[in-house]
């Protein structure tokens, strides 16, 4: 359809805003310092038995110069390791194992469960990854291989990076008037450019919108559009589809490293509705041109809206906690900011993560306002809005995306942390701690120590674990005269008395203070020599709980860690036995 350009900038040279970093350049070998990884994407086409990686990486030149460049990696050969025959004389999975007592293989990663099948023997019906890893032998399989390459290119170029990474903000207006749920104006911002898409049928009763619009913009938005020299292109779409390619076109034009959407859940699931919708190609709106057809895969995956604790509990996440994913070869990996925004502040508890508090809250600027006689922010505004006052809305629209931009240049969540948090594991992995630290332990364990790590399996129990204590209901409250008065004097006439009322309180329970007690105390299979007592006779499991919570301050417990659990008496006992025995023996002496 027809694009309009702000006329504000008709007499601005752009030619220079954004430079793809030379990506067209070709440097000789010795102009080259080194590589620096961006991201990467792991690909299988279905039915076939071949895959990619598509990655993006950053040419750093000894000039000071980087330059954008993309490989793909086709059957790229992944590392595991099995214990060689010799040594498979145990029956328990290690956590790792010493290099020399393993034999390396490579496959790629199409061929990885197959592969490990036939080296161990294995041919039983039951041959996906999580059966094989179970079996004693098995190590490093569940690394993924794009982790793998992250590694190697971190360890290869320790001196080749650059602390900020690009991002465009994305959203979408739905329609909320005709019952249609189609995507009406879709807007992205990059730098100092920007965009807004709108469906055509929508603006059929505007009349003159594009320059309208534009007077509105600067109307409502002047300054900051000024203050950022942002060139904004309306785009009057055939229809939803023809909305999110042509955004979608322009993305990949800008090259970014992310594309950052708010509540992503809410837009991408739509974006390729309407791509579907109207006979685009998903494929190809999304993925880098460079991909070859056959390989151009797309995958959405909701995050889990439940979590299900070892003990069958049941909670519902809000739409904040959970993590979803989008995988497609591109210049730009795709990211939920909400979400990101959440979990790198969690522990603060459930902050609020609406958008237009977040705006307010780090850059003093909001969701635009209007007043069209409905309660700001709700649906029946939206409903007036969008049946009224159209040309507010379109800037309504393009004020997320410009200050969300803003957002992101303060607080740097995307831009500068996200690249670091992710550290050697992938993009779906990133909420899971285990198997963060599992990528990041096995790398360090086989460059420092020249071990591999082991996999997880479907039971790493054992024999002994029915009659183990369990590790549910550990949280427990200490009765109020148990406690010490360590809190502030709250009694004026008694100033020296402290109460039990204090300033700060901490909360401490099973799942943040014992993971660190293993860790303070380095324990794990390969570290503890003997493990303790399982069954005490004469103590109830409610006693037993206590003994072994005492054991880790073993010091400041001795007296009481003897009596309870070694039937030991205690000390003014025992004396009261020395001298009993002492008084018989002085008896006995004047008898003789």
């Amino acid at each position: 359809m027809t694009s309009f350009f702000d006329p504000a900038f008709k007499n601005h040279d752009f030619s220079s805003d954004v430079t793809p970093l030379f990506s067209d350049v070709k440097p000789s070998k010795d102009e080259i310092k080194g590589y620096e990884f961006q991201h990467a994407f792991y690909v299988r086409p279905e039915g076939m038995d071949k895959d990619l990686i598509f990655i993006k990486e950053y040419v750093h030149l000894k000039d000071g110069r980087m330059l954008l460049n993309y490989r793909s990696l086709y059957d790229w050969e992944r590392p595991y390791w099995l214990t060689r025959p010799e040594n498979r004389t145990h029956k328990d999975k290690l956590e790792y194992a010493p290099l020399d007592t393993l034999n390396e293989f490579r496959t790629p990663q199409w061929n990885l469960e197959n592969d490990i099948a036939f080296r161990l023997r294995h041919m039983g019906n039951k041959r996906d990854l999580r059966t094989l890893c179970s079996k004693p032998w098995v190590y490093g399989a569940t690394i993924s291989p794009i982790s793998f390459i992250r590694h190697q290119y971190k360890k290869q170029n320790p001196d080749c990076t650059h602390p900020v990474s690009t991002v465009t903000w994305v959203d979408s207006e739905t329609d909320v008037v005709h019952g249609t749920d189609e995507t009406i104006i879709v807007q992205a911002s990059f730098r100092k450019r920007a965009i807004i898409a709108v469906a055509e049928w929508w603006l059929a009763d505007v009349v003159d919108a594009p320059a309208r619009f534009f007077e509105a913009l600067h109307k409502y938005m002047g300054d900051l559009i000024e203050k950022r020299q942002c060139m904004v292109e309306f785009y009057i779409a055939k229809n939803a589809g023809d909305a999110v390619a042509t955004v979608a076109k322009r993305i990949k034009e800008w090259e970014t490293d992310y594309v950052e959407v708010w509540n992503i859940d809410y837009d991408l699931p739509r974006f390729i509705n309407m791509l579907q919708k109207y006979g685009y190609s998903v494929e190809d709106a999304f993925c880098h041109d460079s991909i070859p057809p056959g390989f151009r895969c797309v995958e959405y995956a909701q995050g889990k809206d439940k979590h299900i604790s070892k003990k069958g509990v049941e909670t519902k996440l809000a739409g904040k906690q959970r993590w979803h994913t989008f995988n497609a070869p591109a210049a730009a990996t795709w990211i939920d900011g909400m979400c990101y925004y959440y979990q790198r502040r969690k522990q603060d508890g459930m902050i609020s993560c609406g958008l237009d508090a977040t705006m307010k809250r780090h850059i003093g600027i909001g969701k635009l306002e209007h007043d069209c006689g409905q309660p700001e922010g709700t649906l029946n505004w939206h409903k007036e809005m969008q049946r009224n006052h159209k040309i507010i809305y379109m800037v309504y629209s393009m004020n997320d995306v410009i200050p969300g931009e803003m957002l992101d240049e303060k607080i740097g969540d995307i831009r500068l942390h996200f690249k670091v948090d992710l550290g050697d594991t992938t993009f779906d992995k990133f909420t899971s701690l285990p198997k963060q630290y599992a990528d990041t332990f096995h790398h360090y364990i086989y460059d420092e120590m020249g071990w591999a790590m082991g996999t997880p399996s479907e039971n790493l129990g054992n024999e002994f674990d029915e009659i183990l204590i369990d590790q549910y209901d550990w949280i427990v409250t200490l009765p109020t005269h148990n406690m010490e008065p360590s809190g502030i004097p709250v009694i004026k006439e008694l100033p020296h008395l402290k109460s039990q009322i204090y300033i700060h309180s901490a909360d401490a329970d099973v799942v943040r203070t014992y993971p660190m007690v293993n860790v303070n105390a380095n324990v794990s299979r390969r570290t503890t020599y003997r493990e303790p007592t399982i069954r005490i006779k004469g103590l109830s499991e409610t006693q037993r709980r206590h003994w072994g919570i005492d054991l880790t301050g073993a010091d400041v417990n001795a007296i009481d860690l003897c009596v309870t659990g070694l039937n030991m008496p205690y000390p003014d006992e025992l004396r009261a036995l020395y001298r009993k025995k002492k008084e018989e023996e002085i008896k006995q002496q004047e008898l003789i």
